[in-house]
């Protein structure tokens, strides 16, 4: 194969990963993170493909919980 169809196969693959990237939502995790929840409660409704509003409210009260468990853990490394 010569070098620039590679160049150029290689170029689309890129094209099309940051064509990708604008249509998935940011992740809940990231959104409960930044005190996002109305769109973290969208973002995961629309991942999971479900309208349980329930559901998903309790997977966030588990990333809630398991972001306070790590920040818990990232302040004993720090202050050690």
């Amino acid at each position: 194969m010569d070098w620039k169809w590679q160049t150029l196969a290689c170029a689309a693959v890129v094209v099309v990963g940051h064509m990708l990237i604008m249509i998935v939502p940011e992740s809940p995790r990231y959104l409960i993170s930044k005190e996002r929840s109305d769109e973290a409660m969208k973002s995961l409704l629309w991942l999971k493909n479900t309208n349980d509003v329930n559901l998903a409210q309790n997977e966030l009260d588990k990333v809630i919980e398991a972001l306070k468990s790590l920040a818990h853990i990232h302040y004993i490394i720090v202050r050690a």
